[in-house]
């Protein structure tokens, strides 16, 4: 009874490491390590918020969500040799006047591969295996 026990265990083990170690691969991970939100507001009037990330991933590409006045894209950031980031980039823009303390967020996104994807995107996109984790501000204001 004891050694079908110890059998099966053995065998559930060997398949999940299977399944997530195949040809000596690990699972994709992203991980943030740092982020600086901050604002600003240039001299034609517009209302910036922007971050400065960092971190480590397996991946290939990393897309950081960025919005501004409705419109909607993506920063590509490839990773160095050792999987490390950083980056610092401006996520939304507006011309309307923002007044108090707001939250800001956006979405990391950690890609397998950095090779396209055969069906059509909205925004940059890799293929293969994908990570997304959000990255949320404390309450912000805008300075004069």
């Amino acid at each position: 009874m004891k050694l079908g026990i110890i059998i099966a265990l053995s065998f559930i083990y060997l398949s999940y490491t299977k399944d997530y170690q195949q040809d000596g691969q690990l699972p994709l991970v992203l991980i943030v390590d740092t982020t600086e939100w901050y604002t600003s507001i240039s001299n034609d009037g517009f209302y910036h918020i922007s971050v400065k990330v960092s971190g480590k991933t397996n991946g290939k590409l990393l897309t950081i969500e960025t919005y501004g006045d409705g419109i909607i894209g993506c920063k590509e950031v490839y990773p160095s040799e050792n999987g490390s980031y950083i980056t610092d980039v401006e996520i939304a823009f507006s011309h309307n006047k923002i007044e108090g303390f707001h939250k800001y967020h956006t979405y990391i996104t950690a890609y397998e591969l950095a090779e396209p994807p055969t069906d059509p995107v909205f925004c940059i996109s890799g293929s293969g295996e994908k990570v997304r984790r959000m990255i949320e501000s404390e309450s912000l204001t805008f300075s004069p």
